[in-house]
């Protein structure tokens, strides 16, 4: 899917560099060209873990960067706004922003998108601010969830997990002790992996994942652990190789009616 984010903050940025990483085509786009150009340059203006490397990972591939809205807009299926909302002199959010990004987003479709708010929508106003794109024959949701914490880039990673079978073969990196297992889900950001005696969390691995004779090597580190049943990991990283057979499995199996609804 081709992906638009209106605002490169924290909110936009992480949430592109994760749209990116789950395979998706995406722009994301700011009016402060200085920053884009830092973007470009590879400069990281926040910090988050992860970050840095996913923005190095798919920095002209399946990541850009722009400052034109028009352009974005008409080459995208779905536009998320993260532009922010700074509180007025009165108290109240600032609409602003937001209502300049709505004005020039239905002034630039000439068919139907979907254009999401992003920790934007607040209570009584959204249909003055977001009034343009109503009239643009265009599907307008809001994420209204004013004051609730985002979600940082590793929980986005592992918000949709899928079911998935992998032969595991793991080598702790401190004891030299080997592992072997089977997986029973997969995300962009880690696996879980049954085995009958899981390491401690926090251990780092370095291992393979195999399925169908295609195979996955991996930098790891134990995050979740259940006793006599598995861990849960999380890759720290991956070959340019193993990470497109990576997102080829996720991409089949977001195909597979047999997980709906996951």
């Amino acid at each position: 899917m081709r992906i638009a984010l209106i605002g490169s903050g924290y909110v936009g940025l992480v949430s592109a560099a994760c749209f990116a990483e789950l395979g998706h085509e995406v722009t994301s786009v700011d009016n402060d060209a200085a920053k884009i150009a830092a973007l470009e340059r590879g400069e990281v203006p926040i910090h988050e873990h992860f970050l840095p490397e996913l923005l190095k990972r798919h920095h002209r591939k399946r990541l850009n960067f722009s400052t034109s809205i028009m352009e974005s807009v008409r080459a995208s299926e779905v536009v998320f706004i993260t532009v922010g909302t700074p509180q007025s002199e009165t108290g109240e959010a600032d609409l602003s922003f937001v209502e300049a990004v709505a004005n020039e987003i239905a002034s630039a479709i000439d068919n139907s998108h979907q254009t999401r708010g992003k920790s934007l929508a607040v209570r009584g106003r959204r249909g003055h601010a977001l009034g343009s794109l109503c009239e643009s024959n265009t599907l307008m949701e809001s994420d209204n969830s004013k004051g609730a914490k985002q979600p940082g880039l590793r929980e986005q990673r592992y918000t949709i997990r899928y079911p998935f079978a992998a032969d595991a073969e793991m080598l702790e990196l401190q004891s030299g002790n080997r592992v072997s297992g089977v997986t029973s889900d997969l995300s962009a950001g880690g696996c879980f992996v049954c085995a009958g005696h899981p390491l401690e969390v926090g251990a780092r691995v370095r291992g393979t994942l195999t399925h169908n004779g295609q195979k996955v090597a991996m930098l790891a580190v134990v995050r979740v652990v259940k006793a006599r049943f598995g861990m849960g990991l999380e890759f720290l990283d991956l070959d340019a190789n193993s990470h497109a057979t990576l997102l080829a499995w996720i991409g089949a199996l977001q195909k597979s009616r047999l997980i709906d609804g996951e």
